[in-house]
């Protein structure tokens, strides 16, 4: 049985070439959206299995949308679709309950393998958000790395909560009293640390293991 599928993006062109390689991977694409508005409209009565989701969208965007299919069609799994690598959409994109965060320029392999991740599996783990963090995003139980005992000096916790907030690493640095060198030097330690590969893995425990509000 072919994947039913909605787009949701406020480019045409891009709508369409996305349903271009979807469609190659067994789905039909049911619903052409330009926002979440229009989405919600339009898959009224419609039975769907997969969205995937623009962020930046006039009226309603992709993080209002992905609230909004939380709370009434908690069944429809989402995944995220972005021109930028933009680690604070990927974290708000993530606790509005994406399963998987792609970007545009993804090549088609890599679309069609989270597709088919997304439904068989419930996630699609890329090198931007570590596979062992996203889970812990969606449960409510402690995760992996804290139940293993990680643990961190009050200057790492302090710099994961500036990790937190959309401050630049730059600025960061700055509110740290530290160089660039250092504060990167931070970075890597407790991405090593952590088992992850990106700012976005450093959060996403951090939320989950409540370093931050």
């Amino acid at each position: 049985m072919k994947l039913k599928i909605a787009i949701v993006d406020d480019h045409d062109l891009i709508r369409e070439g996305i349903a271009r390689l979807v469609e190659e991977e067994d789905a039909e694409v049911l619903i052409h959206a330009n926002n979440g508005a229009d989405l919600i409209k339009k898959m009224e009565g419609v039975s769907l299995d997969l969205v995937l989701m623009d962020i930046n969208m006039p009226e309603m965007d992709g993080i209002e949308t992905t609230l909004w299919l939380q709370e009434h069609r908690p069944e429809l799994k989402v995944i995220a679709l972005s021109a930028l690598e933009d680690d604070i959409n990927v974290i708000r994109m993530l606790k509005a309950g994406a399963r998987a965060y792609l970007l545009k320029s993804s090549r088609r392999e890599q679309m069609q393998r989270a597709i088919r991740d997304v439904h068989n599996t419930g996630y699609h783990f890329s090198d931007l958000v570590s596979g062992k963090l996203i889970k812990t995003v969606h449960t409510n139980q402690l995760s992996p790395e804290a139940q293993a005992g990680i643990s961190f000096s009050e200057q790492e916790i302090k710099f994961i909560q500036y990790l937190c907030t959309e401050l630049s690493n730059k600025e960061i640095a700055g509110e740290m009293h530290v160089s660039p060198r250092t504060s990167e030097g931070w970075r890597k330690a407790i991405c090593d640390k952590l088992n992850v590969k990106t700012r976005v893995g450093i959060v996403l425990f951090a939320m989950r293991n409540n370093l931050v509000e």
